[in-house]
């Protein structure tokens, strides 16, 4: 009995979807461009889980592909504080790569879902050691609006540091994308997805191989974060001065160009050796405020005196400490 041309289209479809989940699938971007949000989108579909935050498994990966020490690398994991909150199980059976893939096994096996992807901020092409054939979804955003986000996280205390994260996280996609091939990716722009995401959700799910799915517009019902919102795109020109759009611009070149972004008609600023060393007093200078702000004084000179003077496990104690403020500030 021959099958049905509709039937043989879905096994392929589900077929091909499998075969992307099991090379690696992941959302990669620099921090503050919108990955929280399109990884609710893409974990609300019914055939699709996404792990949120999956640096851990390639920061401890060093710059000539070397995979750490399973025993360090379990001490690290007992204190990051978005691996404890996964409560994945560390199999001492398993080498690296098998070990952390086995993170995103348990992620998809506890959704009950056939597909399972992992967003990723940095060290890029390290996913390449674990996932040699691995497949991408590149989410960019504007870098003038990602700097001030970046600034409200308190990870930097201008916008020349700022914007740094966005030019690193770019860079090292860059070199990723030449490696892989078109075939492997598919880009993403934030502002699109804000003011179409019916459209790009539908270009990520053929990407994938999955039928889109209304679901994936209903994360805003069971989660903390409100729907897409055309208005929040490009909010930059209304909240930067002159000279800070100058220094985003200078600091960039032609890379904001590359991304399909225009320049804003401002003049670029590039500062001198003087003007530098000021940007990096005042970088550090509003860290300190905000940590302050953020952990209190006593919490925050522990954490300076253990984390240079005491025991790791002293520091791992007052770093555990941190991450549960960190946790009470979560979205």
């Amino acid at each position: 009995m021959s099958v049905p041309a509709s039937s043989q289209e879905e096994v392929s479809r589900e077929r091909h979807a499998e075969s992307v989940s099991r090379a690696g699938l992941f959302l990669v971007g620099a921090e503050r461009s919108g990955t929280t949000m399109l990884r609710l989108m893409l974990d609300h579909h019914p055939s699709i889980a996404w792990q949120n935050e999956f640096e851990y498994a390639v920061d401890r990966i060093g710059p000539g592909a070397e995979f750490p020490a399973l025993g360090s690398y379990s001490e690290f994991l007992e204190n990051h504080r978005v691996f404890r909150a996964n409560g994945y199980a560390i199999d001492p059976s398993l080498d690296y790569p098998g070990l952390v893939r086995s993170f995103l096994e348990q992620r998809r096996a506890r959704a009950g879902k056939p597909i399972v992807g992992a967003t990723v901020h940095r060290h890029l092409g390290r996913l390449l050691h674990v996932w040699p054939e691995a497949r991408f979804i590149h989410l960019v955003r504007d870098p003038r609006d990602v700097a001030p986000s970046v600034i409200k996280m308190g990870w930097a205390g201008n916008v020349y540091h700022a914007c740094r994260r966005w030019r690193d996280a770019e860079r090292d996609w860059d070199r990723v994308a030449e490696s892989v091939g078109e075939g492997r990716f598919v880009e993403v722009r934030f502002e699109r997805l804000l003011a179409d995401p019916g459209e790009e959700l539908g270009r990520i799910c053929a990407f994938i191989g999955v039928p889109y799915d209304e679901s994936m517009l209903s994360f805003h019902e069971r989660t903390t974060y409100s729907p897409p919102d055309a208005s929040a795109a490009q909010r930059w020109s209304g909240r930067l001065s002159p000279r800070e759009i100058g220094l985003i611009e200078g600091s960039l070149g032609g890379l904001i160009e590359r991304r399909g972004y225009e320049r804003s008609g401002h003049a670029p600023v590039v500062p001198g050796v003087l003007q530098r060393h000021w940007l990096r007093i005042q970088n550090k200078a509003a860290h300190v405020r905000w940590n302050l702000g953020r952990y209190g004084i006593g919490l925050y000179l522990r954490a300076q005196f253990t984390k240079r003077f005491r025991s790791a496990a002293s520091w791992a104690r007052v770093k555990r400490e941190m991450q549960e403020i960190d946790r009470s500030h979560l979205k």
